[in-house]
């Protein structure tokens, strides 16, 4: 009967799962070959603290029950802020280095360890987890807004919208909220076109510019294709589909025909409308811009045309844009017409799906 005592025992004190522990984590890690003694020295503290690091993020993602509506992409986010968070302990174990080689001019590193099991990141409410971080403020503007918009039900999206407003004064906001832009010199932009070469792959720098300069294709295509590769997909996928929607009303051949004519009438009016005119940016997508215009009461009663298209110049109201169109009606115009209809519509409406 000992004997069977002291054999269980001997197990439960050798097997690592029993006493606590993980099974061993074994990582690789490469670095370029120097062959200076003082680079090479600390080359191998990097990579040995490097190689602490992935054996507990190994760790995190082996024992963490992420809830199912996670996406894969995210996991990784999710776990350096696990990481990061200093908020739990990992207690490496015989950590060592395994092995080590030289290969196409780069240095190998194995490194392997077991770690005491932490019961807390076991058990960990995910939710609960990002929920605290939005609310302390400690996560980046756009993660935070990446995660807030990919799990509207679960996180908390108003602070990380206060947040993101007091940063970014442009038009994302309005995007991802579906909402029309009120400040009519973001659409400046619109039509500029850019090098690529001239956009900065810079994640931040280029989402301020897109912040700036809402629906241009050329950043639109740069921003969309910088958020992927940061696997941001869904507030990449919203601001694709703002682009897709609003070029979608970009106006037909056919029409420019018109419209050019009816310009030429405008002309003979003594109005002008300038490349910027947020009239004439209206007019090239069909009156579908996502702007949004006041509506004053009792406005003043106009008639002269010049006057009205100045007046929508200096300070664009719905009334301005109700009498214009009223007055070009009755002048046989046609298409403006039709298009300012549009916009008065869209710029009046509660929500603009993007």
């Amino acid at each position: 009967m000992r004997y069977f005592v002291f054999l269980f025992l001997f197990l439960l004190l050798n097997n690592p799962v029993s006493a606590g522990l993980s099974e061993k984590i074994s990582v690789k890690i490469s670095v370029p070959y120097n062959n200076k003694i003082v680079k090479k020295t600390i080359n191998e503290q990097k990579s040995r603290f490097l190689g602490k690091s992935l054996i507990i993020k190994k760790y995190i993602r082996k024992n963490t029950k992420f809830p199912g509506s996670i996406k894969e992409y995210h996991k990784n986010y999710i776990l350096d802020l696990l990481f990061k968070s200093g908020k739990y302990k990992f207690d490496l174990i015989d950590f060592k280095q395994d092995s080590s080689y030289k290969k196409n001019n780069k240095i190998f590193y194995v490194f392997s360890s077991k770690i005491k099991h932490n019961d807390v990141v076991q058990n960990i409410d995910i939710w609960n987890f990002l929920n605290q971080l939005i609310k302390g403020k400690e996560l980046d503007d756009l993660l935070s807004l990446e995660l807030a918009l990919t799990y509207k039900n679960k996180l908390h999206i108003k602070p990380v919208l206060k947040k993101w407003k007091k940063k970014y004064k442009g038009a994302i906001l309005y995007i991802v909220t579906n909402n029309l832009i009120p400040d009519y010199k973001l659409f400046q932009f619109l039509e500029k076109q850019f090098k690529s070469s001239e956009l900065n792959t810079n994640l931040r720098e280029i989402t301020y510019l897109f912040d700036l300069a809402p629906f241009n294709l050329d950043i639109c295509l740069k921003i969309v294709d910088v958020l992927n590769n940061k696997n941001y997909r869904t507030l990449s996928n919203k601001i694709l589909s703002s682009c897709k929607k609003i070029h979608s009303k970009t106006i037909s051949q056919s029409d420019i025909k018109i419209l050019k004519n009816e310009i030429r009438l405008l002309d003979n009016l003594n109005i002008k409308l300038g490349s910027n005119d947020l009239l004439l940016k209206s007019m090239k997508y069909q009156g579908f811009l996502p702007i949004k215009i006041p509506k004053i009461k009792n406005p003043q009663e106009i008639t002269q045309l010049d006057v009205l298209f100045l007046n929508f110049k200096n300070k664009p109201t719905i009334n301005n844009l109700i009498q214009i169109r009223d007055e070009l009606k009755s002048k046989k115009f046609y298409l403006i017409p039709k298009f300012l209809t549009n916009q008065i519509g869209v710029s009046q409406s509660a929500i603009y799906k993007y």
